[in-house]
Order: structure tokens, then sequence, then C-alpha cells
């Protein structure tokens, strides 16, 4: 059920990004049609059991891109079985790239929506660096190309994969970062399709002053 091709180095490269190891955890051989049945009967129960209204599913580029489609497909169906007709499902592709990202939830089949990356990147550049709010117009008009899924984008400033927005906008000057994210909230809650705040970013943290990737000694 797993597959033994050791860590992933190259985030990017095919089959590698799909047949390795995500920074060292198993990985499960999702072509297996075993696997397959195993996780679509796992998560169907999971509805079931907690009575959800939708999944966040992580790293969708690191399995095959027909199958997680289906495998989403079927999750939304058995969801409409039980009586959620607008159960949401919705793919983390760490991608600026709105096309990509798109290509997921745009048809209406499988994913129903996604995480609008491209935005959290506007959103920093507007409010923290002064770029021009026309930038966050163009970002917004980009949702058009997500179809089905373009009323029901998730859209978040920063997260656990992400430098937080108080630091990137501030640094530690806390004061500093409360003033720019008052504006910046505002958009996200006011003007985004499905708004996400990431826990932590309503107290202004700011990641002890670190960068991801930077010596923290």
């Amino acid at each position: 059920y797993f597959h033994n091709n050791g860590t992933i180095n190259c985030w990017d490269c095919s089959p590698e990004n799909l047949l390795g190891q995500f920074k060292g955890t198993d990985d499960l051989k999702t072509e297996d049609a075993a696997v397959q049945g195993i996780l679509a009967k796992a998560f169907k129960n999971l509805i079931d059991a907690t009575d959800c209204d939708g999944f966040r599913v992580d790293a969708i580029k690191h399995v095959e891109f027909n199958w997680v489609r289906t495998w989403a497909q079927g999750i939304r169906d058995h969801a409409a079985y039980r009586g959620k007709n607008d159960f949401i499902v919705f793919g983390e592709l760490f991608s600026y790239n709105n096309a990509a990202l798109a290509s997921y939830c745009s048809d209406g089949y499988g994913f129903n929506s996604a995480l609008f990356f491209p935005m959290s990147q506007t959103i920093k550049s507007v409010f923290g660096d002064g770029s021009g709010t026309g930038n966050l117009g163009g970002a917004m008009n980009q949702i058009s190309q997500y179809g089905v899924g373009a009323n029901r984008l998730v859209t978040f400033m920063d997260n656990h994969d992400l430098n937080r927005i108080a630091l990137q906008v501030s640094g530690t000057d806390t004061g500093n970062a409360v003033w720019k994210l008052k504006p910046a909230l505002s958009f996200l809650y006011l003007a985004a399709p499905v708004p996400c705040l990431y826990y932590g970013t309503e107290h202004v943290f700011n990641q002890g002053g670190h960068y991801n990737g930077s010596n923290k000694t």
C-alpha cells in the first residue's frame, strides 16, 4: 500500500513528486485500486461520523490529478446523499498560478473550490508593501477562471507554509502591524468569496521575528 522511493527532493519533478515521500512521511500508492477504495471509504465514514461540512485536502499536486478529482467527486456525491448538497472540498496546491489552481475545480467535477494563493500574495503586497490597490481588483478579476469554484474560493493571508503577514509587513513592530492588518482583514472579510483566518493572525503572530528557513539561533 506504500511507495518505498525515499524522500522528495525536487518538489516539481515528475514522477518524483508523485512517488516520493513527503518529508519522510509514508507515501500511499494512490495509483493502486485497493488504496483508492480505502481512502474513499475512510473519508465517507468521516462525514457520517462527524457531520462535517467540508474538507481541506492538503498537497494535491503530490497525487495523481485524475484520481484525486475522481476521489473528490465521490466524496461530494456521498455528502449529497447525506443531504449536504453544497459540501465544500477545496484543494491545497501551493502555487500562485491561477490556471493551475483552476484546473482542479473550474468545470464542476471533483473539487468545487481551491485555496486562493495568488490573492494571499496580493494582499501582502498591497497592505504590507504599499503596492497600488488596483492590484486587488486585478487579482479579483482572475476569479472567473475558476468557473464553478469561483464563489467558493478560500482566501487567506498567511498560513503554516508562508511567512506570517505581521512579520512581512512590519517585522517585530507590533503596533505598525496592527495598523496595517486592520484594512487587510477588512478586505479579507468583505471582498473574498470565502475568507479564511489562519490562527494567530488576529493576535499579530510574527514568528518571533524569524523568516521561514532562517537560522533561529
